[in-house]
């Protein structure tokens, strides 16, 4: 029952996500939030002049979406809604992790969604996309997944699922969907 409901607080974080991304496209003429980085992390940062830095990160394009608080100048937080509770306890363990700020990528992004912060491709907009409700966003990550970021060995990464038999996905019209580890 544990399971469950870190399986519960994970989908519902992402469905909270889904809305946030789904109002930043509504607001930037029906372009997705981007580029971003393949490897997502929770952190956002802030720049001397008090204003979020993008940075390749969704989180960072969305947190006046969600309401997220602003750090202080020259400061990072990390952003509790990107981050699954299972996955948490499973990164504590493996990274001795102190402290606010936690390190890791809990999901990979889609850059055929988001285009790509390493070779400079934009995201598209909305309409441009095929599918939208088939099309993966934010797809939970972990050193077993067939093509994870870092190729299965970063230590960025948890090392096992963290919903045990399953993977969350958050698909760019903002629904959540589950995946067997073993479609993957």
């Amino acid at each position: 029952s544990s399971r469950k409901g870190t399986l519960s607080a994970c989908t519902s974080n992402l469905r909270q996500i889904g809305v946030a991304m789904n109002l930043y496209v509504a607001e930037h003429d029906g372009r997705l939030p981007g580029p971003l980085y393949i490897g997502q992390n929770v952190n956002y940062a802030v720049n001397s002049e008090g204003e979020i830095i993008a940075g390749g990160m969704l989180v960072s394009h969305l947190a006046d979406y969600l309401a997220l608080p602003n750090p202080g100048p020259g400061k990072t937080a990390s952003a509790d809604i990107f981050l699954c509770p299972a996955w948490l306890q499973i990164r504590r363990q493996e990274a001795n992790l102190t402290g606010r700020i936690i390190t890791g990528y809990p999901y990979q992004a889609n850059s055929a969604a988001f285009g790509s912060a390493t070779s400079g491709k934009e995201a598209p907009k909305v309409f441009q996309m095929t599918d939208a409700v088939e099309t993966e966003a934010l797809i939970e990550t972990d050193n077993q997944m067939a093509g994870a970021v870092g190729g299965g060995s970063d230590s960025r990464l948890v090392s096992r699922p963290a919903h045990g038999t399953v993977r969350n996905r958050l698909y760019l019209d903002g629904h959540v969907g589950t995946v067997p580890v073993d479609e993957d």
